[in-house]
């Protein structure tokens, strides 16, 4: 489809609008209230048009391209109205610097004068030099304001965390109110007042977490002008360069332009076209990244103990005094933990580091990889999982959708965002899980179930499937008539019971959703489904995929757990968690090398424990030797996220003086002690290695990742699906008068490697409190607790202390807490399970 726009001919292309086509072919429209991601708003009327057979002026965000169309944008008359336009808005707006005849003369001088507390003109705004009111301006050739200017004199609201909203600075454009509603499905802010009073807001003007905020930071990357300001980069002179990362915290792998000053990432925002986030971050990507590498936390020396305190020494000391304490340990005796936020590379140095040098089958990760690796396990002999398992694209395509076990908005901001794209073209969606959700005013039917029933709910559903007149297709693999019969004899009144949901008519819409035609796509998260029934759980929902065609999409944990995953399949197995725990704590494994977190015992039960860190925790004050790592910014590699997808990641920054990327000191480990091939000079060395050993790296080299947005990992072979006969019939865990209520305890991404991320930034801890225990009222009011009292939560062979916290989210009976994996004293403990019961009872 072609038109001419300004006399030229450009290829428009169909569906799009005019504001959109003259973008793609180069050509600048003003305007200030459009965002391609949104819908078409109209509100600035700065990117008016003229088309020939038409009346008046028509604006291009709004007007859908035809075939032959004939467009003017940049005609005198155009200009004027657009400069009379602009005059309007700015008598709002402060406006001195922005039409003042000088202000090429003041750039050398402004950047001293930015530390005010309140913004009169461009040089002291924060937002200056890259503020799209200021493009504007100058595109249109605006050179004086005729009208009087009206200060609004608001209060600059700084009482929420990570950015200040001076809405004296805004135009009203409405960005990052569409921006909430449309993309995030927040809607915490909105137009608030009328006429010359409007202003964007909160309800009742509450502050932004009190008003559900997750502080994703959308909003401030929508707003054109200053009124939305990082508060970190608010007093920043501007960056020197940008490089786009992959952001190693959650297993999304968004991809992130981190800005860059002075040896420091200064800021970070996501990248328009990262394939997996496509522009959207979460609060720890886009507010958080910029803390890891500059901590004050950070660990920069190697040290190694002598007599009762650490010292710090060289490099080549303290590897000689580890390799020999190493070399005294026998077979087996040693546990290794790794990281799954670290590199590709760096987790496959560590498994060959565990597997050729120490010896030892003792390998564990500091975070499971969850519902990935079950599915991948399950897929072993049941088929192919690339045929089953979905990427982000399909989620936004769903007819209908169920999302088990995870609060999407807080814990997978980035599937939401694609789960309300497929909303917004009428898509079912179900949500099951143990705690209300703000998915909940989105969902044709909600079904909360009790802490530890979730097996049984999706074995109830796998049975409405047949029962309900799923065709029981011997297509379905060997053996599908026996899981018919399994499903068909359950008992649906005891698993609703042990479901814990109050009516079997929540479960029967549910079913009915399922049963429609279309496309399917089930969102899975172990969540806080019991350890010991995850491989139920995971049955259950690969036969309800198979029986009614959906595809899944297991979500990851941790920025690099699904390259974890695949790795492992490659080595032996590894023991579980409460295996490898319980080994240390009995002193089966007498040396521990930590190359990730681990939780801190109260006693110190190993004989030598060597911390590779980059952060100093509780695991420090026991360690016997220290090696610092660098961080994500400080090394190059590969991460693979929860689609499957493996993207590269570049090195950024220099590491400090003293630190070394993990996989080079476990390579200088290994020629000290002569055991083992580690022969690698780089880290696509490592990836060539491991391209060989391990089938879904196949092929795989980073000259052919830079050069894309990342690949999906190969596939072994397609092979048929086949039903899966459930093991166990699901029973409800039980409880006693001694330990009365169930703690769902569930290990936590919010930080990265040993850095929680509430220690880090004293503004995500009134997010996401690592140290509460959340309650219902009912429960906390017969325990004579209130909100904020100090609790001490016992359960079968230990306790912690902690602070509760009420929410009628949480079911009567239950309470809920964040496994910190030992990072603040409060919770260094060993949780016995994702699920168990515990007493509750006032603190000190």
């Amino acid at each position: 489809m072609k038109i001419s726009l300004n006399g030229k001919q450009i290829d428009a292309g169909a569906g799009r609008t005019v504001l959109e086509a003259a973008r793609a072919a180069g050509v600048y429209i003003p305007s200030l209230c459009d965002i391609p991601r949104l819908e078409p708003f109209g509100g600035c009327r700065l990117c008016l048009i003229e088309i020939s057979g038409r009346r008046g002026y028509v604006p291009a965000c709004c007007t859908s391209v035809e075939d032959g169309m004939t467009v003017l944008s940049e005609t005198p008359a155009l200009q004027k109205i657009r400069r009379e336009i602009l005059e309007l808005i700015l008598t709002e707006h402060p406006n001195a610097c922005l039409i003042c005849t000088e202000k090429e003369s003041c750039d050398e001088h402004k950047s001293t004068i930015r530390k005010v507390g309140e913004t009169t003109g461009c040089v002291l705004c924060p937002n200056n030099g890259r503020c799209e009111l200021q493009d504007v301006v100058e595109a249109v050739g605006l050179d004086r304001v005729r009208f009087p200017a009206v200060y609004r004199n608001i209060d600059i609201k700084k009482t929420d965390p990570f950015f200040d909203r001076d809405y004296n600075l805004c135009i009203l454009c409405g960005r990052c109110v569409r921006t909430c509603q449309e993309e995030r499905g927040a809607g915490t802010i909105s137009f608030i007042r009328r006429g010359s009073e409007a202003v964007v807001g909160t309800v009742l003007d509450v502050p932004l977490l009190e008003a559900g905020c997750q502080m994703c930071g959308a909003c401030v990357d929508a707003c054109p002008t200053g009124a939305l300001t990082e508060r970190a980069l608010k007093y920043e002179q501007p960056a020197e360069r940008t490089d786009s990362i992959i952001c190693p915290v959650c297993g999304m792998g968004c991809r992130m332009d981190v800005s860059l000053l002075g040896g420091r990432i200064i800021g970070s925002r996501p990248a328009p076209d990262g394939p997996a986030n496509g522009g959207q971050a979460c609060v720890r990507g886009r507010f958080l990244l910029r803390e890891i590498p500059g901590s004050d936390l950070r660990i920069t020396m190697p040290m190694i103990r002598r007599k009762k305190d650490l010292e710090e020494v060289e490099w080549a000391e303290a590897l000689d005094f580890v390799a020999g304490r190493l070399k005294s340990f026998k077979k087996d005796e040693i546990g290794l933990v790794y990281s799954t936020q670290l590199t590709t590379e760096d987790i496959f140095a560590l498994k060959k580091f565990g597997r050729d040098v120490l010896k030892t089958k003792r390998v564990l990760p500091s975070s499971a990889s969850g519902a990935p690796d079950m599915m991948m396990d399950l897929a072993g002999t049941n088929g192919s999982i690339s045929s089953l398992i979905c990427d982000l694209n399909a989620v936004a395509e769903a007819d209908t959708l169920v999302v088990c076990g995870s609060d999407l908005p807080r814990a997978h901001p980035i599937a939401w965002v694609n789960v309300l794209k497929a909303l917004k073209k009428d898509a079912g969606l179900v949500v099951a899980g143990t705690a209300d959700s703000s998915m909940d005013r989105h969902a044709d039917v909600t079904l909360r179930v009790k802490p530890g029933g979730e097996s049984a709910l999706y074995g109830l559903l796998a049975g409405k499937m047949i029962t309900n007149g799923r065709e029981k297709s011997g297509a379905l693999g060997p053996g599908s008539e026996k899981v018919f019969a399994f499903y068909e004899s359950q008992k649906e009144k005891a698993l609703l019971d042990s479901s814990g949901i109050e009516k079997m008519s929540s479960v029967e819409t549910a079913a009915a959703l399922l049963l429609k035609k279309g496309k399917t796509v089930i969102l899975w998260d172990t969540g806080t489904v019991p350890d010991d029934r995850e491989k139920e759980a995971a049955v259950h929902l690969w036969n309800l995929a198979l029986l009614t065609g959906a595809r899944l999409l297991p979500l990851s944990s941790t920025g690099n757990s699904r390259g974890a995953a695949e790795i492992r399949r490659s080595f032996a197995a590894e023991p579980t968690a409460s295996a490898f725990t319980q080994d240390v704590a009995e002193g089966r494994i007498k040396a521990l090398y930590l190359a990730g977190p681990f939780p801190v015992l109260k006693t110190k039960k190993t004989e030598f424990t060597v911390l590779q860190a980059s952060f100093w925790s509780e695991a420090s004050a026991k360690a016997d030797a220290v090696f610092p790592a660098a961080v994500f910014a400080e090394t190059e590699g590969t991460f693979v996220n929860t689609e499957g997808r493996l993207q590269y990641s570049p090195r950024v920054l220099e590491p400090p003086d003293g630190v070394k990327e993990d996989w080079r000191i476990v390579s200088l480990l290994s020629q000290i002690m002569k055991r083992g091939d580690f022969t690698f000079k780089n880290a696509s060395g490592i990836l060539k290695e491991a391209s060989e050993v391990v089938p879904a790296f196949a092929g795989a080299s980073f000259t052919g990742l830079k050069k894309s947005n990342g690949r999906f990992l190969k596939s072994a072979g397609e092979s048929p699906l086949n039903l899966i006969l459930p093991f166990e019939k699901p029973t409800k865990i039980p409880t006693n008068k001694s330990y009365p209520l169930l703690l769902e305890c569930r290990d936590s991404a919010e930080g990265y490697r040993e850095l929680l991320f509430a220690v880090a930034h004293p503004g995500f801890a009134l997010l996401r409190d690592p140290e509460a225990v959340w309650l219902n009222p009912k429960d906390a009011k017969s325990l004579k607790l209130g909100d904020g009292d100090p609790i001490k939560v016992s359960f079968f062979g230990g306790s912690f202390g902690a602070v509760a916290r009420l929410s009628d989210g949480v079911p009567v009976g239950a309470a809920r807490t964040i496994y910190a994996g030992g990072l603040l004293p409060e919770l260094s403990f060993v949780p016995p399970a994702s699920v168990f019961p515990v007493k509750i009872t006032r603190g000190q």
